[in-house]
Order: C-alpha cells, then sequence, then structure tokens
C-alpha cells in the first residue's frame, strides 16, 4: 500500500498578521503590495513566509488579505471586512522642534493617541523647514508599530494667527508656566492647546489675550516643546477615555 502525503500550505491566523495603512482603501478580491510595504516585509525577515496582511484605511475599516512566500499578490479572505472603533479626537499644535526631535515627538504621539498634528512657525523660534512627507512616513510607521485604528494626520501653518482663524470654529488656549491657573484636563477635552517655541510667545500672548484665548501652566519649569507636547498628549489622552 503506498500512502500520499499532501503538504498543506498553512497561513497564520490573523492575530499573527502584518499590519499596513492605505488611505482610501477600496476592497477589491485581487490586489498587490506596495513597493513600501514589500521594502518593510523583507526588513522584518516575512517576505520570504506565507503572510496574512491587515490593510486598515486610517478611519475605522479594516480588511484582511493572504499572501504567499515572496509573492506581491494578495488575495481577498472572504468575510474579513470589520469596522473597529477609532480612537478620540485629539489635537495637539504647536512649535516645530529641531532635529531629530521632531522625529520623536511624531513617534510617541502617535502611539499615545493624538489623532492631528498641527505645526506652524513663531516670531521667536528659527523658521524650520518642514517635511510634510517625510513627517507622515514617521507616522505611518508609529502606527503600525502601536497597532493603531485612526491614521494621524499632519497639518502646516505659516503662523499660529493663522491657524486659529482657518479654525475660527474650534477652541483654543495656550500654555504659559507664568500663567496663574493650572490645566484642568477634563475641562480641556475637545479643545485645542498651543505649544509655543522656548523662547516664550513675545507678542503673540497679546494677540491671544485679545482673541479670548485663555493660558494655563503645566508646571513651573520651562518645558522644551517636544517634552510639553508629549506630557500634554499623554495626560489628554487619559482623561478622553
Amino acid at each position: 500500500m503506498i500512502l500520499l502525503f499532501l503538504r498543506l500550505r498553512i497561513l497564520p491566523d490573523k492575530e499573527n498578521s502584518f499590519l499596513t495603512f492605505r488611505k482610501n482603501f477600496q476592497v477589491v478580491k485581487n490586489s498587490k503590495l506596495l513597493e513600501t510595504e514589500i521594502a518593510h516585509l523583507k526588513s522584518l525577515r516575512i517576505f520570504n513566509q506565507d503572510k496574512v496582511i491587515e490593510i486598515r484605511d486610517g478611519l475605522g475599516q479594516s480588511v484582511f488579505y493572504k499572501s504567499i512566500a515572496n509573492g506581491k499578490e494578495i488575495e481577498l479572505i472572504p468575510g474579513s471586512e470589520k469596522s473597529l472603533e477609532i480612537e478620540s479626537s485629539l489635537i495637539i499644535s504647536g512649535a516645530i522642534p529641531k532635529g531629530n526631535r521632531l522625529d520623536w515627538l511624531l513617534q510617541k504621539g502617535t502611539e499615545i493617541g493624538v489623532t492631528e498634528f498641527w505645526f506652524c512657525n513663531f516670531p521667536r523660534s528659527t523658521r524650520m523647514e518642514f517635511s510634510l512627507n517625510r513627517a507622515e512616513r514617521i507616522i505611518l510607521e508609529a502606527a503600525v508599530q502601536s497597532k493603531r485604528v485612526s491614521l494621524p494626520e499632519c497639518k502646516i501653518y505659516d503662523n499660529p494667527l493663522s491657524m486659529i482663524k482657518q479654525n475660527h470654529d474650534l477652541e483654543f488656549y495656550f500654555l504659559d508656566p507664568k500663567a496663574k491657573a493650572r490645566l484642568n484636563p477634563i475641562e480641556m477635552k475637545g479643545k485645542i492647546p498651543i505649544i509655543g517655541p522656548e523662547g516664550g510667545f513675545g507678542e503673540l500672548k497679546e494677540n491671544f489675550e485679545e482673541m479670548g484665548l485663555k493660558q494655563y501652566k503645566l508646571g513651573q519649569s520651562v518645558l522644551r516643546i517636544e517634552t510639553a507636547f508629549i506630557y500634554l498628549s499623554s495626560v489628554l489622552s487619559l482623561s478622553n477615555q
């Protein structure tokens, strides 16, 4: 009697899938991996393995595909589409940190739960060049690593006043270590903080007060931009839960 053994190709389960984001993604039966996704899979040393790919659109929709070892083609797993609960809105605005401090801010802010990063240049700070493509790439990598549901957005404004005017329907406040009132995270829900440069707001402080913006302090110390950003993001994120 001759016994025949069939080698079955068993794909990993969804719990061990590779996560990626694609904005405005439309579910189709068959698709292809993007070059950036292939590069990431190779860096993780799993491109040459059978795998499950989860694609999220950054707006709460998720779907799973199967991909064979070393293949660029991906095939929809029937019935795998689902809606996820997106994170509560958390918008933080402020000055642009120098050098790789900005990278760190974007990474940690994404991991904590920031949904929108708004940056602008201030009169008392060195005008910083800002690469939106680089910022979005860093956010994407951090969102994948932390398994975010929503994909945070990043915006750049010429200055704080134009930012406020373009979003006149929203309520802003600014942080100042010399302010009398201490920040109460619960009362700040739905409001947008402005984190100034390490040199201070200067004449902008008068502009803010004339516009009716309230000021608060996080503590007595003068914090670096990224330190204030992450500290405030953590506090506000907890109050959103």
